[in-house]
């Protein structure tokens, strides 16, 4: 019969609190086409983190359906609510994204990924 160890080992420690650290940290799903964060990153003001936050948004959700983008998400990208409008109005019109919008309510935001 196999005993099992009262404490662990040092190396068992390591990885166990590397892979706690791990588990906490946020990260944006990828792939994401190089082309389209090039052509994001060339638009005005706040429009790179925004589609950065849209990105993070669409890969949590795990679907490719339309996301809605709070203004709680826009403000831990460090975007105001007023800019990540007019970043998403820049967005859309360079045919990046489309966006849902309804009074009232979160836009909600899907991405376009153009093949090239």
């Amino acid at each position: 019969m196999r005993r099992i160890p009262e404490r662990l080992s040092e190396d068992s420690k390591r990885r166990r609190a590397k892979k706690v650290k791990r588990d906490k940290q946020a990260f944006v799903r990828g792939p994401i086409p190089l082309s389209w964060v090039q052509e994001a990153s060339r638009l005005p003001g706040k429009a790179l983190a925004v589609a950065m936050a849209v990105y993070y948004r669409d890969g949590f959700e795990g679907k490719r359906e339309p996301v809605a983008i709070t203004g709680k998400l826009l403000e831990g990208f460090g975007v105001n609510t007023k800019a990540g409008y007019r970043a998403l109005a820049a967005l859309e019109q360079a045919g990046l994204i489309a966006v849902e919008r309804h009074r009232g309510r979160c836009p909600r935001v899907t991405l376009i990924e153009k093949a090239r």
